[in-house]
């Protein structure tokens, strides 16, 4: 399993507000992702999308460990960005879906 480079739309500042962050690096969700999404329990303080995030991006710009912090100050664009290309290395392209129409 390789890891994919991305550029985010938005960016991510550093803690100095001058350094541009705007590469991220993901690998696939795997079985461990979903084991630990099962498990979570309502007390965490984490959200699922943490969960995924923190399994599957291994690199934010230079920082090769980014922690759920790290992750936590991305823009929500970035974040979303980010969940959207993991779920297309993940599962592919095309998804599958139905839906009943009640009139």
């Amino acid at each position: 399993m390789s890891d994919y480079e991305i550029n985010l739309p938005g960016g991510l500042l550093d803690s100095a507000g001058v350094a541009l962050t705007t590469t991220a690096s993901i690998k696939e969700f795997t079985a461990k992702v979903k084991k630990d999404l099962a498990s979570k329990n309502a007390n965490q303080s984490e959200t699922y999308e943490d969960i995924i995030l923190k399994n599957c991006v291994t690199s934010l710009g230079s920082n090769k460990n980014p922690t759920v912090t790290d992750l936590k100050k991305l823009l929500s664009c970035d974040r979303d960005y980010l969940i959207i290309k993991i779920r297309q290395i993940s599962f592919g392209d095309q998804i599958k879906g139905s839906y009943n129409c009640s009139r």
